[in-house]
């Protein structure tokens, strides 16, 4: 049985997808990299499939508003509810960050799709994304739906709160989501919203302040922001009063062969506080030279990627990582040349970003980790670190700007 070894490793500065499920793999082996695309892919389509629930009837409206808060606090170790979802897809991956912290207000948020019961308005459908709130952690929750829209219904949300820089009062900050968008026959483009939080705004209507609630379609391109599908990871608020985001930037977010799919980078999306609203610009980091083109299917190439994008940041917002992991066209040795992370850095920012040199496993340092994983079947004087990112993984920044993994690594197939 192979070994497997928890790891969080601290990357220095010195050397400090998605799935491919919209990516057709073609070899005739199975390993754990095609075992995640394939139950993404499946995620994906049953997400899709879920949009016949619209739910246009009325519905009575869930007692969970400031003034109906649940007071009680539950005993330590057992659960509360906080509210209901129309399923589960949109919380089921580790980029995902549905669930955030603001200290400066002391407030916990999770973003979530609405339940059946939810009379989300101004449209009262599956596409209905809202925000629980609580500033007492946990012994009451308040909630307030931030998008809400007849035709472009929201999924795979993610969130947190912007609170203006020096700000310690809750009515003055602002719930804000993104995430993909169907209507109802594939992935039309993605959803940006934000709302004013405080007791007078806990209500199941999303705010109707023009360009509170923005639909970027996946084409015709917003000059802005550029090429993105979606922004479904990481999402970050910083003390410098940014918000960030992470999309995908692919060819045909519908394209059902890898050649039409083209899934070639990434697109950090900046959200820069305006007059109530926000204004989303794009700035994109491309897998070419970087990442290796799979060419045992010349026809049908793509980039070997696993898992989806993970991007984190230090809490003043100058430091912030972006990563996949994948293959290197032009790894530096043996270690270094299966699934392993492939990083870009800011420490401006956001105004540039650079590529990151690969993990040197050849190094002593990391020689307790090698010794704990198994060689390669085919030659069994390599051993070469694979990054699973089917078991959960995740980023961090430490106080000190360096990048924390944490998942698991395996021998490689």
């Amino acid at each position: 049985m192979k070994k497997q070894l928890l790891l969080s490793s601290a990357l220095l500065a010195a050397i400090s997808v998605y799935s491919q499920d919209g990516q057709i793999r073609t070899s005739g082996k199975v390993n754990s990299v095609e075992r995640i695309a394939q139950r993404d892919l499946n995620a994906r389509k049953a997400e899709l499939a879920s949009t016949t629930n619209n739910n246009t009837t009325a519905a009575p409206a869930v007692t969970h508003s400031a003034a109906n808060a649940k007071t009680a606090s539950p005993p330590v170790g057992t659960w509360g509810i906080i509210g209901g979802s129309r399923n589960s897809y949109g919380v089921l991956y580790s980029a995902q960050k549905p669930l955030q912290y603001n200290a400066a207000i002391n407030a916990v948020s999770f973003v979530h799709r609405a339940s059946n019961t939810y009379p989300g308005s101004p449209a009262n459908n599956s596409g209905t994304i809202m925000m629980d709130v609580t500033t007492n952690w946990g012994t009451s929750f308040d909630s307030t739906a931030i998008w809400s829209d007849a035709t472009n219904l929201a999924r795979y949300p993610q969130g947190g709160i912007y609170n203006p820089p020096g700000n310690t009062n809750i009515n003055s900050a602002y719930g804000v989501v993104a995430g993909p968008v169907t209507g109802g026959s594939g992935w039309q483009g993605s959803f940006f919203a934000s709302k004013q939080l405080g007791s007078a705004n806990y209500n199941p209507s999303a705010s109707g302040a023009p360009g509170a609630m923005q639909f970027i379609a996946s084409n015709p391109v917003t000059p802005a922001i550029g090429k993105m599908d979606f922004p479904a990871y990481g999402f970050n608020s910083s003390a410098d009063g940014k918000i960030h985001v992470l999309g995908e930037i692919v060819s045909d977010i519908n394209g059902t062969t890898n050649l039409a799919y083209g899934y070639r980078g990434l697109n950090i999306v900046k959200g820069t506080f305006n007059s109530g609203v926000f204004n989303w610009t794009g700035d994109s980091l491309l897998f070419d030279p970087i990442v290796r083109t799979n060419s045992s299917s010349p026809a049908d190439p793509y980039k070997m990627i696993s898992g989806r994008p993970f991007m984190a940041w230090n809490e003043a917002g100058t430091i912030g990582y972006v990563a996949v992991i994948g293959v290197r066209a032009t790894p530096t040795n043996s270690q270094s040349s299966g699934y392993q992370p492939i990083v870009w850095k800011t420490t401006n920012s956001g105004a540039s970003w650079s590529s990151v040199p690969a993990i040197d496993f050849a190094s002593p340092t990391y020689s307790n980790v090698m010794k704990r994983i198994d060689p390669t079947s085919t030659n069994t004087n390599v051993t070469i670190p694979q990054f699973n990112t089917g078991e959960g993984f995740g980023l961090v920044v430490d106080a000190n700007g360096l990048l924390h993994f944490v998942g698991t690594i395996q021998g490689t197939y």
